[in-house]
């Protein structure tokens, strides 16, 4: 055999006789050439199986010398034979271990790896999704607006667009067992207790006879109650009312307009009266109701 055949070499690599030059290119080739390594893998544990049973055969001959014991075995008996025999098969069974494993890590020549220094892609990673914690809640319907050119939109206007009922004169209380149902009517409308407040005015006196009218005709506007409201509002309108005339007059439309497919005219009508006075207290806002009008 020669000096540098390949058993030689695996030989001198693994009792660390190579130069660092041969040593370097030595591992190279063990890396890339799978027979070389299994070649090398299988040396290893030959010689690891020798040295274990070298020492072991050393220690038993040791201690039968410390005891007097038989004259020493023969290295080469049936029993050591067997014992060497089951090392060295199981050496191989290792070696061919490390090269299926090494075959399993090749990457085939027709399928190319990824290029050098490129990072692979990170696939995302996957979110769970979210699951409610706790009892379910039923969730109500939404309330929705009533659709336009309806009653129900007209009527909604108008209550929107209609102010509360102005009695400042009459918000301090009196002795005056009159003014002080009156100014419990003025308290059972604030809480929005019409029905309350109504029964309250009835019992008051023809000496309030207009600001009970006058707020007699709110509360009854709140209760949808829009035609007795209309009639109201028309008798202070006809008593040319210096405190209630105006709001009066915006009442007197606010109960029309809350039947607008049937009050039309009247609507129209006295939103013309009303754009034809720049100096009234409610100009304004019949332009602005002009204007959602023709929308």
């Amino acid at each position: 055999m020669k000096e540098n055949s390949p058993d030689d070499l695996v030989g001198a690599y693994l009792k660390g006789k190579l130069a660092r030059p041969d040593l370097e290119d030595f591992e190279k080739q063990v890396e890339s050439n799978p027979d070389l390594a299994e070649a090398v893998a299988l040396r290893r544990a030959e010689m690891a199986a020798s040295e274990l049973l070298i020492a072991s055969e050393t220690r038993d001959l040791f201690g039968e010398w410390q005891q007097g014991g038989p004259p020493p075995r023969n290295f080469f008996s049936p029993g050591s034979i067997a014992w060497l025999a089951a090392l060295a098969v199981g050496a191989c069974l290792f070696a061919f271990l490390i090269r299926t494993r090494q075959q399993e890590n090749l990457v085939p020549a027709d399928k190319p790896g990824p290029p050098a220094n490129v990072p692979a892609k990170e696939m995302p990673t996957p979110v769970p999704p979210i699951t409610p914690k706790g009892p379910a809640v039923e969730l109500l319907p939404e309330k929705k607006a009533p659709l336009k050119h309806t009653t129900g939109y007209y009527r909604a206007l108008a209550e929107r667009s209609l102010p509360e009922p102005l009695l400042s004169n009459l918000r301090q209380p009196s002795a005056d067992s009159v003014v002080s149902t009156f100014r419990q009517a003025q308290l059972a409308y604030e809480a929005g207790k019409y029905d309350r407040t109504l029964d309250l005015l009835a019992q008051t006196d023809s000496s309030r006879l207009q600001s009970a009218t006058f707020l007699k005709a709110h509360a009854l506007f709140r209760l949808k109650r829009f035609g007795e409201a209309e009639a109201l509002f028309s008798r202070l309108v006809e008593w040319n009312s210096r405190q209630f005339r105006f709001q009066s007059e915006w009442g007197l439309l606010m109960c029309r307009l809350s039947d607008y497919s049937h009050r039309k005219k009247d609507v129209r009508r006295q939103l013309d009266e009303i754009l034809t006075k720049p100096e009234h207290p409610y100009f304004e806002k019949a332009k602005s109701l002009q204007n959602e009008l023709k929308e």
